[in-house]
């Protein structure tokens, strides 16, 4: 028969172990994931919120807050508690903690004394002071993974002065932990009506704020604003954007491309901040006016960062955005500002599944597969350009008999081989040493059988050329190149084809394969990086 033109076999559904993804939804955080220099390390977040069951309803001014307010009617209807996802990965580690509550810029100190310490009793910081009390007062602790008691003692230092009941604790709250009443601070001189909470994880026996104080990366912070009577206080800006699987390693989110719930994000203006994806891949983050710079958390291998290279993102009300080339985003971000379509794109690199070699298909175990599905998968291997030995068409009788038949001329009895096995020695005595493109056959028919009847998935990508296409593409490529050289010719690139489908017929580690989906990748580990 001539040459051929390859066409894709069908489809077949390749079949893997699914990871469950944990969903949290993290909106508005603003938390840091920094090793502190005593060596703990405070992962997860903590945020601000309200309390409706005790201080009634309508105290949010940017949604429910039942996880996360960032705007609130007044400084005393400002609640922490220990993050959203109850007891998941953005929850507070366990630990021992003191809050305070701090005057916006750089990377405040929160411990008492500090210039922007607006809950000590030191008068500096805010524009008043009408009342506040010591670290000692303002202390917690977080048990699996929820504020589960507070250390303070109650006590209204505030007199006359007082709004609210200082530091109620409610334990009542089983959805979300243990709520602290932030009440009191002072009230913040930043004409934006911002303060920023500061949670610190620190150890009672030797902490000191006057001689052993806590580092400022030591802490996590979440921003909030109080719009008190008569004030005009605009929103926070806001980012938003989506962590995808670049299935087809373009740069960019195509539609179909599903999210990656649980990745975690950083945003820094000086001081970096962690968040995490909600349970469809999605992020949106509240944030004070300032510039930030945008990136993911790498989870080391087998994911890879592919985006984004393709800028997506949309800017208004003054936000304005740069894509870097490391995929990185510098943010310019304004009150009631917003900033969609800050996008990151990862796949995984894996060793491929469902592949079987040559030995397979030369056994009983591959003649069963191809007795049950004959004489479909001699149709399919005529429609390549395979060759033997000589370079010479290499096609299957499609009118003989699978196995031997047993011929008797009188007294004589003659077996004749079947087609299987012209295809099994075929198989066998491939050499690369005379025609490469012959063990190139051989190496390529095994992995469109593989495709065809084992469920190794043609749509999975891998490398060739310095670009990623699909093994059905690469298939495309090994069929024309064995059309134009099937005597050999062109050796260092039949070879280095052979190699590809070798190491996939063998699932090798050492061809890696881009899965179609997420699914065929293990959990994103941030641990190890």
């Amino acid at each position: 028969m001539g040459r051929h033109s390859y066409h894709q076999p069908r489809s077949a559904a390749l079949r893997r172990h699914s990871a469950s993804l944990l969903a949290v939804l993290v909106v508005g955080a603003l938390f840091a994931l920094v090793p502190s220099i005593s060596g703990a390390v405070v992962a997860g977040a903590g945020f601000t919120t309200t309390n409706e069951t005790v201080d009634g309803a309508d105290k949010c001014l940017n949604g429910p807050g039942v996880v996360n307010c960032n705007l609130y009617t007044g400084k005393e209807f400002v609640w922490i508690n220990g993050g959203p996802g109850r007891r998941g990965p953005a929850a507070l580690s366990d630990g021992t903690y003191f809050f305070a509550v701090l005057e916006p810029g750089g990377q405040p100190n929160a411990n008492d004394g500090g210039a922007k310490n607006l809950s000590d009793t030191d008068p500096a910081g805010g524009i008043d002071d009408s009342c506040g009390d010591d670290y000692t007062n303002r202390t917690f602790t977080v048990a699996d993974k929820e504020i589960d008691s507070y250390a303070g003692d109650g006590v209204d230092y505030c007199g006359a002065d007082s709004i609210a009941d200082p530091h109620d604790f409610d334990a009542s709250q089983t959805e979300r932990g243990g709520l602290i009443r932030l009440w009191p601070y002072d009230t913040t001189s930043n004409p934006g009506g911002v303060y920023i909470l500061a949670i610190c994880m620190y150890d009672p026996s030797t902490y000191d704020p006057a001689t052993n104080p806590i580092s400022p990366s030591d802490c996590k912070y979440d921003a909030f604003k109080v719009r008190e009577e008569g004030d005009t206080v605009e929103e926070f800006g806001v980012i938003s954007g989506l962590k995808y699987y670049d299935a087809n390693r373009n740069g960019q989110h195509d539609p179909g491309e599903e999210g990656i719930a649980d990745w975690e994000l950083n945003v820094t203006d000086g001081t970096s901040d962690v968040f995490y994806t909600d349970e469809d891949g999605e992020f949106e983050v509240q944030l004070p006016e300032d510039d930030y710079s945008l990136f993911e958390t790498q989870a080391g291998d087998p994911w890879v960062q592919t985006g984004n290279t393709v800028d997506q993102s949309s800017d208004s009300g003054g936000n304005s955005t740069t894509l870097n080339g490391d995929m990185t985003y510098d943010i310019s971000v304004t009150d009631a500002g917003n900033t969609s379509g800050l996008n990151f794109g990862n796949v995984c690199e894996v060793a491929n599944v469902g592949g079987l070699t040559l030995g397979f298909w030369s056994n009983n175990n591959g003649r069963a597969i191809l007795l049950a599905n004959d004489p479909g998968w001699r149709t399919l291997l005529n429609g390549l350009n395979l060759v033997d030995k000589d370079g010479n068409d290499f096609d299957l009788d499609l009118d003989d008999d699978f196995l031997e038949t047993l011929t008797v001329k009188g007294k004589n009895k003659q077996t004749e081989p079947g087609v299987y096995t012209d295809f099994r020695n075929w198989l066998l005595e491939a050499d690369a040493s005379s025609n490469m493109s012959y063990m190139l056959s051989v190496q390529m028919a095994a992995t469109v059988l593989n495709i065809e009847y084992n469920d190794m998935d043609g749509s999975a990508l891998v490398e060739w050329d310095g670009a990623w296409i699909s093994i059905n593409d690469l298939i495309a490529v090994a069929d024309a190149f064995l059309a134009a050289n099937p005597d050999g010719g062109n050796r260092s690139t039949g070879e280095a084809l052979k190699n590809i489908f070798d190491g996939l017929n063998n699932n090798s580690s050492s061809v890696p394969v881009t899965p179609t989906t997420q699914e065929g990748c293990p959990l994103p580990d941030f641990t190890s990086v």
